[in-house]
C-alpha cells in the first residue's frame, strides 16, 4: 500500500489546550486529505497527551518524550520516520488555511519544482483576531541575507522527506534553531516563496521584551557560530552589532510604553475581501470536526 502524500509534524510542549485543538482542526480542515499526522509531545502534561490520544484516526501517531528533548530533535525524528513524500510542519499554537497543502503540494508536484516551497503568513492575536499580513517573506539574493535574519518561517515550508533528512536541525541549540537551519541548508537548495498566505501565525500582544531579549541572545550565538561559514568575519560582526542595537531599541520602546508600535511595524494591512476570506477560513476551522473529539456544540 502506498504511503501518504504528506507527513505533518506538530511538536508541542504545554501550549494552551484550545490553541492545540484549533491547530489540529486546521489539519482536518485541509482540502487535501492524503496525509499522516505525527505529534511530538516533548515533556507535555498528561492532560494534553490524553487529549491527543482520544483522536480516533489511524493516520495519527503520538510520540511522547517524558522529558524535553527540544524541537530540533523532534523535527529530525519526524524526517527519519516520515512515510509521506513531503513534510509540512505546524506549530501547536498556530493554524493553516484550509488550502495550504493543496496549494503547496500542487506546486511541488509540477515539473521544475523547487527543493523547498515556503509561503506567506497572516498574523493573528491570542484572541484569534486577524491583525494583518506578516511583512512579505522573500528569498535573499545573497548569503548575507540568510545571516541577517530568518527570511523564511520553517513552519511555512514544504519539502520532500529526503530533503529534510539531508538537512537536519542542530540539536545542540536551545533557541534560534530555524535561523541556523536556513543558514546551513539554503546552500545548494532551490528555494521558492509563494505569494499566497497559507499560515496563521499567532503573535501575542503586547510584545514581551523578556522573551524577545532571550531569543535575540540565542540568535546572536547562531549568527556568530554559523554566519562565518558563509560570510566574512567583519560582515558577521556588523550583523551581530546591529542585533544588539535593535534589542536596545526594543527595550527603550518597551520602557516608553510603545511596544504596540513595534507589534504593528511587522504587519501589513489587508483588504476587505482578504479579511473576509481569512475570517471565513477561521470559522471553517472552528467548525471542523476531529474524530474522537466533541464538536463545538458538544455533540460527539
Amino acid at each position: 500500500m502506498p504511503g501518504p502524500l504528506v507527513t505533518i509534524g506538530i511538536p508541542l510542549v504545554n501550549e494552551d489546550i484550545e490553541e492545540i485543538q484549533l491547530a489540529v482542526r486546521s489539519v482536518y480542515a485541509q482540502s487535501l486529505p492524503d496525509w499522516e499526522l505525527v505529534f511530538f509531545c516533548d515533556g507535555s502534561s498528561p492532560e494534553r497527551v490524553r487529549m491527543l490520544e482520544r483522536i480516533d484516526d489511524p493516520r495519527v501517531s503520538i510520540i511522547v518524550n517524558e522529558t524535553s528533548q527540544g524541537i530540533a530533535s523532534s523535527l529530525n525524528r519526524l524526517a527519519d520516520m516520515a512515510a509521506g513524500k513531503y513534510i509540512a510542519i505546524l506549530a501547536a499554537d498556530d493554524m493553516w488555511t484550509p488550502d495550504r497543502l493543496q496549494k503547496q503540494i500542487a506546486r511541488m508536484e509540477e515539473a521544475g519544482a523547487p527543493d523547498v516551497l515556503a509561503a506567506q503568513m497572516v498574523v493573528i492575536s491570542d484572541s484569534v483576531t486577524v491583525e494583518g499580513a506578516q511583512k512579505p517573506a522573500r528569498v535573499p539574493n545573497s548569503s548575507r541575507g540568510w545571516v541577517e535574519g530568518t527570511p523564511i518561517s520553517h513552519a511555512t515550508a514544504v519539502a520532500t522527506s529526503g530533503w529534510f533528512r539531508d538537512h537536519p536541525y542542530d540539536t545542540s541549540l536551545i533557541r534560534a534553531q530555524d535561523r541556523a537551519f536556513w543558514i546551513r541548508s539554503h546552500k545548494g537548495s532551490r528555494i521558492e516563496i509563494m505569494d499566497d498566505a497559507v499560515y496563521f501565525y499567532r503573535v501575542p500582544k503586547p510584545l514581551s521584551y523578556r522573551k524577545y531579549a532571550w531569543g535575540s541572545k540565542y540568535a546572536r550565538q547562531v549568527i556568530w557560530r554559523y554566519g562565518r561559514e558563509i560570510c566574512s568575519t567583519p560582515a558577521v560582526a556588523v550583523i551581530y552589532a546591529k542585533s544588539l542595537v535593535k534589542q536596545a531599541v526594543v527595550a527603550a520602546a518597551t520602557l516608553l510604553g510603545r511596544s504596540d508600535r513595534l507589534y504593528y511595524r511587522r504587519i501589513d494591512p489587508l483588504t476587505g475581501p482578504e479579511l473576509e476570506t481569512l475570517r471565513g477560513d477561521l470559522e471553517e476551522i472552528r467548525r471542523t470536526t476531529v474524530p474522537g473529539w466533541p464538536s463545538r456544540d458538544g455533540a460527539s
